[in-house]
């Protein structure tokens, strides 16, 4: 493998090669997001569009809030980050091999590269430190601009092995999946490496029908026309007994919109897993209508470091009304029919997360509908205000049921924490009744002297 990925470098193809002339292939660009500008050979840089036929020579590159895809003629794709720079410096096919060589100068591409037909066909990456040759993989290629650092050339490796070589071609180390290397300018690759650890993977699973997710920054992933797209960098696709399977790393916050492609007033289930560092994966379910016109959408809103909040929206044939107000934590962790219906298995398709805010709702309003009945328990137990006579009876000997409204509160509280101080002021007020009514006696004398007066 060493061998041949030096020989492809230094441009010793083989004798099928040249056995016919090659034959220039056209690349089409797709503008994702924002300005995107081109060069042809002799020419200034001028504003691209998309769908632009772009030929050998030709130099695309992306503004500061652009991204932008290249697909070639044999079906590989590249995708440009902002601020990227890359020229086609070859795209040619011939009698039964193709050809594809870039020269990248600035930022950060994915490429997924088709399978090659036989050994003499290349798909070449050239830096200003190194040269990244590939064989049926996936693979993402960084430039630095920083100070000190410009023109060193990461290379990471998500599916396939790349061979990846310093700019003198002297040395060379081979990335496997997950692994990276560096090459600095001048120097020669570090040994690989693992990849660093996403802080955050989306994967979403549909059943039932082909299906396309897009990414909060425009990036496409899935299956369109029975061709994979893979535009994320990192993601993979895959299409195993009827389900598409779309995992992406490290995607920023924002709308995830899943869009299914099947038979007229068919359902497909869509599954979002969001699983982040240090949190639970968190799910939602969704069951899509596809519409007349063969299409349904359903979205889910990222947030935080996990999928906090989700809105599970499918839409029919016009694909409108895919956004909804988010859902709850529980109703976030699962499915809801184009109804809005949560599907069944809400409460087991998210964890901790999602129970914090509705996975209690039951219990909340078992709370709310409790607390007028305490409320009016312990003022049934409080005494009148109406009848001081009563209010001293039940400061001094409290009736059995007042009791446990008591138990409940701030006059728990006040029971607690001043027994004595009670029962102080209940035998000061028996004995100042006592008094008063000592007092009173007098006053009431007149019919208490002609009793003993009355004969027995």
């Amino acid at each position: 493998m060493f061998a041949l990925a030096a020989a492809l470098v230094f441009g010793v193809s083989g004798t099928s090669a040249t056995a016919e002339p090659a034959s220039a292939a056209p690349s089409v660009l797709t503008i994702i997001s924002g300005s995107v500008l081109v060069r042809h050979p002799d020419a200034d840089f001028m504003p691209a569009h998309d769908g632009d036929a772009l030929a050998v020579g030709d130099t695309v590159r992306t503004e500061a809030d652009s991204r932008a895809v290249l697909t070639m003629f044999e079906g590989s794709t590249v995708e440009l980050e902002p601020l990227t720079e890359i020229t086609i410096d070859d795209a040619s096919r011939h009698a039964d091999s193709t050809i594809v060589l870039f020269t990248q100068m600035l930022g950060r591409t994915w490429h997924v590269v088709t399978h090659l037909l036989t050994p003499d066909s290349r798909y070449n990456v050239k830096t200003p430190a190194a040269t990244a040759s590939v064989r049926g993989t996936a693979f993402e290629v960084t430039v630095s601009d920083r100070p000190g650092e410009v023109g060193a050339t990461t290379v990471t490796t998500t599916n396939g092995a790349v061979a990846t070589l310093d700019a003198s071609g002297g040395a060379e180390v081979l990335v496997t999946p997950s692994m990276t290397t560096t090459v600095q300018p001048g120097g020669s690759p570090s040994a690989p490496r693992p990849a660093p650890e996403p802080a955050r993977v989306v994967t979403v699973a549909v059943s039932g029908a082909a299906a396309i997710v897009t990414d909060p920054l425009g990036r496409s992933n899935g299956v369109k026309d029975g061709k994979l797209v893979v535009q994320t960098p990192g993601a993979t696709v895959s299409v195993s007994g009827g389900v598409v399977t779309v995992s992406m790393p490290n995607l920023p916050d924002g709308q995830l919109t899943t869009r299914v492609e099947g038979a007229a007033n068919a359902t497909a289930t869509v599954t979002t897993t969001v699983t982040g560092k240090g949190a639970e994966p968190s799910t939602t379910r969704a069951e899509v209508s596809v519409g007349s016109s063969g299409s349904g959408t359903t979205t889910v809103d990222l947030k935080g470091a996990n999928q906090k909040d989700s809105g599970a929206s499918p839409a029919g044939d016009s694909g409108k009304g895919a956004t909804s107000a988010p859902a709850t934590k529980t109703d976030s962790s699962n499915g809801q029919k184009a109804s809005g219906t949560p599907a069944s298995d809400q409460k087991t398709s998210s964890t901790s997360n999602d129970q914090k805010t509705t996975g209690a709702t039951n219990d909340q309003k078992a709370v709310t509908d409790q607390k007028p009945a305490e409320q009016k328990s312990t003022s049934d137990s409080k005494p009148s205000t109406d009848s001081k006579p009563a209010q001293s009876d039940r400061s001094s000997n409290p009736p059995a049921d007042a009791a446990p409204a008591r138990t409940s509160g701030a006059d728990q509280r006040d029971t607690q924490s001043k027994p004595d101080k009670q029962e102080s002021q209940s035998n000061q007020d028996t004995q100042g009744k006592a008094d008063q009514k000592a007092k009173a006696e007098p006053r009431q004398s007149p019919p208490a002297k002609e009793t003993p007066g009355k004969p027995h």
